[in-house]
């Protein structure tokens, strides 16, 4: 079947393969005119189409355009002019366009029936606006497809392997619960992708795989889950505002974990600013160098109960299938984190990690008992160093009734009166430096009493370094 030059297919349906011929004799005679699709194809009905060009096709521009049709397989058989390109515009629509010589291939407001293959193109655009949500209501698709409607709330995805240009975005703003958009991009070293660009979009999952080599920008979307798997980008990497959509509709109910898997990746040349991390149910790394990766400004959990959600699994959907080392490689990560914060110079976050790091430690069972002693003491008298007010107040709590026991060692508790000078000499009493007789005469000790000051010495020392290394944590290296 041909298709002539600016002159429109309408309101046919093909129930048999239709193959849609390109060759130079279409378009012998016809003038270019700029700003008009010169292939129009709208509100048609396919059963399956193969387009065919074998040809050069002396054109200034080939652009074939489907609008409001309802493709059930889209396939290429051949393409050789280098000037065709593919647009679909709120079409419903599935099959796989596989080709290098296509110069665009463009999806506006369209929905699959289920996938979409893209490979080998030189450009790919995918676009959602505020009308998409009226696709459905278009009468050709409620007349003659049934429960047409239902195709918005299947799982819609996007296979995008070995393109040079992707651009994904979204001017939808309303949260739709029914939206299911996945999309999945794969990249080979050789393929001097230039960029990729995703922005203003939700997706159910985003997943990248390979090594890019250009400038990939996932910025403002809000994503359930991002799969990153043996992904090594050289070029310039940044995520941007990324979180989940349960932050822009917390009561609604998902019927999957958000999640962030990263999976044997090297992503030093990756930046991620403003990641709600502690938004996501699970956050996996997996055998990933990370520890010159620039995270800025994201949100951590805030203590090591709440990032147990961060976990070195082999496979993130088996969350409960963990390695023999699965602490050990969770120590890792923590590590690997907080020195990526500290090459950023974000050493509040720092010290959190290096704090979660040790209660990580503590869980190693190859340890020594010695060394979960004091991890676990260091845990509970200033939690590793980023609690000020817990040693003050675990200070207070044993010097308080050690000077108590120690007055009442020494006869100076009297119930019949109070002795308020008393009160003073607490302050004496915890100065490390004071003199054992500051309070009654040598011959008024008893064992007792010097052994509570010994005691008290010991203890007030401890919890006073405790909250002095507590103060310094922005001061260490």
């Amino acid at each position: 079947m041909s298709i002539k030059p600016y002159t429109n297919l309408e309101d046919k349906h093909f129930s048999n393969e239709v193959r849609i011929l390109l060759t130079d004799n279409d378009f012998n005679g016809i003038n270019f005119k700029e700003g008009q699709i010169p292939l129009f194809v709208s509100k048609c009905f396919f059963k399956k189409i193969l387009i065919t060009n074998i040809e050069e096709i002396a054109f200034q521009d080939v652009s074939l355009m489907f609008s409001d049709c309802y493709i059930e397989d889209f396939q290429i058989e051949a393409i050789t002019s280098g000037n065709i390109s593919l647009l679909f515009f709120n079409c419903i629509i599935n099959g796989k366009i596989d080709n290098s010589k296509l110069k665009l291939v463009e999806f506006n407001n369209c929905c699959l029936i289920s996938s979409m293959f893209l490979l080998n193109i030189e450009t790919v655009t995918i676009k959602f606006s505020e009308k998409f949500n009226e696709l459905f209501n278009q009468e050709h698709f409620k007349n003659h497809i049934k429960d047409s409607e239902k195709l918005s709330e299947i799982r819609q995805s996007y296979y995008i392997n070995h393109c040079k240009k992707i651009w994904v975005s979204s001017e939808i703003k309303n949260h739709n619960p029914k939206w299911n958009i996945n999309l999945s991009l794969t990249y080979l070293s050789e393929d001097n992708d230039i960029s990729t660009n995703v922005k203003n979009i939700r997706l159910q999952a985003l997943s990248f795989t390979g090594n890019t080599c250009g400038k990939l920008t996932v910025e403002n979307s809000k994503i359930e889950r991002l799969y990153l798997r043996e992904f090594s980008p050289k070029g310039e990497t940044v995520f941007y505002d990324i979180s989940p959509s349960t932050l822009l509709n917390p009561k609604a109910s998902t019927e999957q974990e958000t999640k962030i898997e990263i999976h044997r990746c090297n992503l030093d040349s990756v930046d991620f600013d403003n990641i709600k991390f502690d938004a996501y149910n699970i956050v996996s790394f997996y055998r990933t160098k990370f520890s010159k990766t620039t995270f800025t400004s994201c949100n951590f959990p805030k203590n090591y109960v709440s990032f147990e959600r961060f976990k070195s699994l082999e496979n993130v959907h088996y969350k409960d299938v963990l390695s023999g080392n699965y602490h050990k490689d969770q120590y890792e990560i923590f590590l690997q984190l907080k020195k990526s914060l500290e090459l950023t110079g974000n050493y509040y976050e720092a010290q959190k990690l290096q704090g979660i790091a040790h209660d990580a430690l503590k869980q190693i069972k190859t340890i020594s008992s010695w060394d979960r002693m004091i991890l676990k003491i260091n845990s509970f008298s200033n939690n590793h160093g980023l609690s000020i007010i817990r040693p003050f107040l675990l200070f207070l709590a044993f010097t308080i009734p050690l000077y108590i026991l120690y007055l009442w060692s020494l006869g100076r508790i009297n119930n019949n009166s109070i002795d308020y000078t008393l009160f003073g000499s607490y302050f004496s009493f915890i100065d490390l430096t004071h003199r054992t007789d500051f309070l009654v005469n040598k011959d008024g000790f008893t064992g007792l009493s010097l052994a509570l000051d010994f005691i008290n010495k010991i203890v007030a020392g401890f919890f006073i370094y405790q909250l002095i290394a507590a103060f310094r944590k922005y001061g260490k290296n």
